[in-house]
């Protein structure tokens, strides 16, 4: 992160000139998404500094290069993140952290699911409850609520199993 050679103030008005000299000699593709954008799809992007860090300190106030405008809101997500949960304070930096985060997301998974991942119990259709009330009226059966957590009940299947009405379920 390295400025390349004597850096250059630039004003508003030279932006747009930049971008499009940037973009042609990118052959219009973005460095981070690796796809060919349109010039009016792409901003000119560059590195943030603090106000006491002076420009070009660790690459800070220059320009990097032209990329996709999502992709340049996505850069500048990442790096408030890395700041704001204390990531910066470890012995590394964060293009080596993110190139550790890609060989994780890349490698096998573990023969293991997580408990927030089981699957939720299939809960009773209130179509289908409703079938069943509709075949009690007039008999002395009491008829359990509909569950309020959907959940079939056990007194609930015997009177399904009784009635003959198949237990239908919200997919």
């Amino acid at each position: 992160m390295k400025a390349l050679g004597n850096p250059v103030q630039l004003n508003q008005k030279d932006l747009a000139p930049l971008r499009e000299k940037l973009h042609k000699e990118q052959q219009g593709i973005c460095p981070l998404l690796n796809q060919y954008f349109p010039v009016i799809k792409c901003v000119v992007d560059h590195q943030h500094r603090a106000k006491h860090e002076p420009i070009g300190e660790g690459g800070g106030g220059l320009i990097r290069g032209c990329i996709q405008f999502q992709a340049n809101s996505m850069e500048g997500k990442i790096w408030n993140a890395w700041k704001r949960y204390g990531l910066s304070k470890f012995n590394i930096t964060l293009p080596n952290f993110l190139r550790n985060l890609a060989d994780y997301l890349e490698r096998d998974n573990l023969p293991y699911i997580h408990p927030s991942e089981k699957p939720k119990a299939p809960k009773l259709s209130k179509k289908c409850y409703k079938e069943l009330v509709q075949s009690l009226k007039g008999t002395k059966c009491k008829v359990p609520k509909y569950p309020s957590t959907g959940k079939l009940t056990k007194g609930l299947a015997t009177l399904f199993e009784q009635q003959k009405i198949e237990v239908r379920y919200i997919k």
